[in-house]
């Protein structure tokens, strides 16, 4: 999800959340928490390399201590950082022998609405 443009994340989410809110923390959140708290892991069970490690680290760093104005709808939609972001997660996938599909899904997540 982290690589998938704007559009294509905007359009994994049910129209009642605030989008914002949702991609941050699915993107960043989720990603440090089933990636990065891992890392080792992952690099003992040779499920990553030693070249895909440090690409990680970097694209996990660019995440860290992002003021709420990071992620407005505006900013995710048109900011430069948050494509750069995309692009190194992209360019991390292609160092992966699997075939990643260019419209993700999180259909595992279950988005409940409430009354506000």
């Amino acid at each position: 999800m982290v690589a998938a443009p704007y559009l294509v994340q905007e359009s994994l989410f049910p129209k009642f959340v605030e989008l914002a809110d949702e991609i941050a923390d699915e993107i960043a959140l989720m990603f440090h928490d089933e990636v990065i708290f891992r890392l080792d892991v992952l690099l003992e069970s040779r499920l990553i390399t030693k070249d895909q490690y440090p690409m990680l680290e970097q694209l996990d760093s660019m995440f860290d201590d992002k003021p709420k104005e990071y992620w407005t709808k505006n900013a995710l939609q048109y900011s430069e950082e948050l494509e750069q972001c995309r692009l190194l997660a992209r360019r991390i996938l292609t160092t992966f022998t699997v075939d990643f599909d260019d419209n993700p899904s999180i259909g595992w997540i279950t988005f409940v609405p409430t009354n506000k």
